[in-house]
């Protein structure tokens, strides 16, 4: 034993690989274990992202069959209207007093149809022999010659009580003044319901309905879209998307049965979710890049893994210094003496911060494991002696929440806008419709961000408050410039009002209805300081 130990003590290049053999031994383990949590980590991340943009595809397919089935029912409650029904029927024995008559009745059933959504943009009636009964802010009656026309067709053939088409202009039996037309056919019978006698139109403004997906947030570079029965996109501006040609296909395959996949389009891996509409009626799809689902913890958790690694650094140097300081204190006469009780203790001491490190890394684990990322942070630097300031970080609890306000401030930094962040942790069990709120509280932010971009000035501030007052939950958005002016403060939330060129005017007045149907309350207050929207749920159902 003392050979060996000699001969270890005279060999400086055999103690180097000795003492890097100990510290193999040492790390090895505790890498490879943070590693496998690594990978654990990120997998039951993704499946938890995916869960959530499932939950919120799956809302965003029941708000757009609610509004089908609104628009549907009330087109049937016209098509049944006995006086309706009569008065085709027998319309061309009328007198001309008569049919004066009856447009005046019809031009109020036709209003009233248009009244009951905003989603009904012109409602029209057509006879067997082309005439046509138009409604659009007026009643007008023209005839036209369908004898040739395919469409008009295929419309009087079909077999079905209702119909939905999706169409370009060229296409079109009427002159609709638009390039693609989106509408609704509901068969009239007469009295004794025994032939058709006519053809309900309801044409639906496509702008509203694209509002009701295109404002679903299921990531930064996220994007849903709807498509009819056809496999055709609805919506315009993406009818050119590389995906149409992986979607139509998969579709075509499965039929209505809800797809989740990972595709690869443009040498990009994507999530692609498909989830059919009821009767076959179209397809609400969610596209979003795999990387995104997790590159938020793989960043954080790399960052951890940077630091491990720097404590593990400092440790060995701290062992490998005490050595040297050690070793050059030994007289040469104790040497052989020294080095023998050197190695025994230099052994405990391996032992005792393979020890303490092993609970480090046992502490950081579950700290991590159980969400705790910030304390994890804050005690990896403690353990390396490196005195950080860590930015500010919000825990609210609800992740469709938390993504919202990150998106607002990622959003707001590209404008210069100074966000501040103040928010309680929220009861699960919140007395709203969880993507009600999500979309009520996004429309409010994204009004602030838009009121403040385009202004040149230094000082542009967002402010994002959550907390609970008086036994409600109460959601304050606010923004210092521009002040609203007095005059303004009741017609903001009326239908249709705007101050931008190009908006439709329904932000606040959505907000204002999802409040209603929530009974929440929307309210907005306006000082000096700026314009204050509040958003006030009760905390208790």
């Amino acid at each position: 034993m003392k050979k060996i130990l000699y001969l270890i003590y005279e060999k400086k290049s055999l103690q180097i690989r000795l003492f890097a053999l100990f510290l193999l031994l040492i790390y090895f383990p505790i890498f490879l274990n943070a590693f496998l949590l690594q990978r654990q980590t990120v997998n039951a991340v993704k499946k938890e992202r995916i869960e959530s943009i499932q939950q919120i595809l799956e809302k965003t397919r029941e708000n757009i069959a609610f509004t089908i089935d609104n628009v549907e029912k009330a087109a049937n409650d016209t098509s049944q209207q006995m006086g309706i029904r009569k008065g085709i029927e027998d319309y061309h024995d009328l007198s001309l007093e008569r049919k004066a008559s009856f447009h005046n009745f019809l031009t109020r059933q036709l209003a009233v149809l248009n009244d009951k959504s905003i989603y009904i943009d012109k409602a029209a009636i057509v006879l067997p022999d082309g005439t046509v009964f138009f409604y659009k802010d007026g009643f007008d009656v023209y005839t036209y010659d369908v004898s040739s026309d395919f469409l008009y067709k295929k419309v009087i053939a079909s077999t079905e009580m209702i119909d939905w088409y999706h169409v370009i202009e060229e296409d079109f039996f009427m002159d609709y003044g638009e390039t693609e037309v989106s509408f609704m056919t509901h068969k009239i019978k007469d009295l004794q319901q025994e032939k058709v006698v006519g053809h309900l139109l309801v044409f639906i403004n496509d702008q509203y309905f694209q509002d009701i997906y295109r404002q679903v947030f299921i990531g930064e570079n996220g994007r849903v879209v709807l498509y009819d029965d056809k496999i055709t996109p609805i919506d315009r501006e993406r009818k050119e998307s590389s995906s149409n040609t992986l979607i139509k296909p998969l579709m075509e395959e499965t039929g209505t049965v809800d797809i989740v996949e990972e595709v690869k389009i443009d040498n990009e891996n994507y999530l692609l979710s498909i989830l059919p509409l009821e009767n076959e009626r179209g397809f609400v799809t969610g596209m979003i890049p795999v990387e995104e689902l997790t590159k938020s913890i793989e960043d954080a958790l790399r960052r951890n893994n940077q630091l491990i690694i720097f404590v593990s650094v400092i440790l060995s140097i701290w062992i490998l210094i005490e050595i040297i300081i050690i070793s050059n204190l030994a007289t040469q006469k104790e040497t052989a003496h020294y080095r023998l009780n050197l190695s025994e203790e230099m052994n405990e001491k391996l032992r005792l911060y393979k020890h303490d490190f092993a609970n480090h890394i046992q502490i950081l684990q579950g700290l991590m494991e159980m969400g705790y990322g910030d304390r994890a942070l804050k005690y990896l630097k403690s353990v390396s002696e490196e005195g950080k300031v860590v930015d500010g970080r919000y825990k609210i609890g609800v992740p469709e929440i938390e993504a919202t306000i990150y998106n607002a401030i990622t959003t707001a930094k590209k404008y210069n806008i100074k966000v501040e962040i103040s928010a309680m942790e929220l009861s699960p069990d919140l007395a709203i419709n969880l993507y009600d709120l999500i979309k009520a509280f996004n429309n409010l932010i994204k009004n602030a961000i838009e009121a403040m971009m385009d202004i040149e000035v230094e000082d542009k501030r967002l402010k994002i408050e959550i907390y609970e007052a008086l036994d409600e939950y109460v959601f304050k958005v606010s923004n210092n410039i521009p002040i609203i002016p007095e005059e303004m403060k009741d017609e903001i939330f009326t239908k249709g009002f705007t101050t931008k060129e190009t908006g439709n005017g329904l932000g606040l007045y959505i907000v204002k209805s999802l409040m209603e149907k929530n009974q929440g309350k929307l309210e907005l207050e306006v000082d000096n300081k700026g314009n204050h929207f509040f958003i006030k749920l009760p905390v208790n159902k």
